[in-house]
């Protein structure tokens, strides 16, 4: 590739190698042919042979990271959206062999070309919107066998992708249990031959748990977190969507990488996770979708936690796969400033997947991520959340 000049940048928001958020106007950057930043310059660059990117009318922001989704999944629930809109609850569409027992039926269903188009299908939407990192939850497999299908495709796809976009894969077999499942069974599959065959073929970057009324206590969380480590991998949770069951106090006294959700977690909690570097994960899209209310940063200020916000893209309880909509979220229900909603879409989402910040900072020697999108600033995307608003991306991995 040629040198890429981009010129007279209106506004670039990004941020420092230390994670500081800051702001620049009318700037011009040089990326070598490598994707490396050259010059920042508030002065005019001369690149001879260049391709010439015209920033007059646009902002620069970093590519966004998106921490949480389960993009893996087949089928779709839009007879259970009109339960929900009558007033059935997440539990009681469960129990009557809905939620994510029948999206686990569709995805079983699915062969791994099936799979692996639909996935392909949704990473190049979340680029399409300036998305450049990405976790993907298993989930929908809920046996030993399926999951590690899962994990193989997606492992396939971390492959072929690595040179566009950043993926995370995390194993989350403990979603929930099949009908003819033993909760405790189950469990000791997990523990005996799911986590032992991911640390032996490397299948995954991350392992969790559903830790919910309904779903799997505190205690089981203790045994796959105990049996995970000894393996070496690295763990996360959700926790507290529906009920806090005391989850996030055995997380913030051991090195969970995050913890998600999270919207029952008491301020206590968020400090004792603060104070022992657990990143905070909030899903407002989700809260949106259930319609059962949103953590205000108003109310967690105090706390000291600085979450991240993920869009929980998901065939049940958030089908939206539309990134403004976490912009608006963030700064409409959440009351986040811009510089907050920033730090929540890059370098919050980058800590709660143990990557290093310094690597996506934008600065001179860096490898270059930025993403351009027409707009004068971040609230306006936010502002105008209907609408992607996206130019294009340049993003070197």
């Amino acid at each position: 590739m040629s040198h890429i000049l981009i010129q007279n940048l209106s506004c670039l928001q990004h941020f420092d190698h230390n994670g500081k958020v800051f702001e620049k106007r009318d700037v011009n950057i040089a990326i070598n042919a490598h994707g490396v930043i050259e010059k920042i310059s508030s002065s005019p660059i001369t690149l001879p042979d260049a391709t010439i990117i015209e920033g007059d009318q646009l902002l620069g922001l970093p590519a966004f990271v998106d921490c949480h989704s389960h993009t893996l999944f087949a089928g779709n629930r839009s007879a259970e959206f009109q339960l929900k809109c009558q007033g059935a609850s997440y539990l009681e569409i469960a129990k009557q062999g809905g939620g994510i027992v029948s999206t686990q039926k569709a995805t079983a269903a699915a062969s791994d070309p099936e799979l692996t188009n639909l996935i392909e299908q949704r990473i190049e939407a979340f680029l399409q919107q300036g998305v450049y990192g990405l976790e993907i939850k298993t989930g929908y497999g809920l046996t030993h066998t399926q999951e590690i299908r899962h994990l193989r495709i997606l492992r396939s796809i971390q492959k072929k992708y690595q040179a566009k976009i950043k993926i995370w894969i995390t194993y989350l077999g403990a979603h929930a249990v099949l009908p003819d499942q033993n909760k405790a069974e189950y469990l000791k599959t997990i523990c005996n031959q799911t986590l032992p065959a991911i640390a032996a073929e490397s299948l995954a970057d991350f392992v969790d748990m559903f830790v919910d009324q309904g779903f799997f206590g505190t205690v089981y969380l203790q045994v796959q977190y105990q049996k995970a480590t000894t393996l070496g991998l690295r763990c996360k949770a959700h926790i507290d969507e529906i009920k806090n069951l005391g989850a996030a106090d055995y997380a913030a006294e051991h090195p969970f990488v995050s913890v998600d959700h999270c919207r029952h977690t008491t301020l206590k909690q968020l400090e004792k996770l603060q104070q022992n570097n657990v990143q905070v994960v909030l899903l407002p899209a989700t809260s949106f979708y259930i319609n059962e209310g949103f953590v205000h940063m108003q109310d967690i200020r105090q706390t000291g936690v600085k979450p991240a916000i993920s869009l929980d893209y998901n065939p049940g309880s958030q089908p939206a796969l539309h990134w403004p909509l976490l912009l608006h979220l963030g700064m409409k229900k959440m009351g986040m400033t811009t510089e907050e909603l920033l730090h929540a879409t890059t370098i919050a989402p980058l800590r709660a997947l143990d990557e290093d910040v310094q690597d996506w900072c934008f600065a001179e020697g860096q490898k270059c991520k930025i993403t351009l999108f027409r707009a004068s600033d971040l609230a306006e995307l936010a502002y105008r959340y209907g609408e992607n608003l996206f130019d294009q991306g340049w993003v070197y991995l």
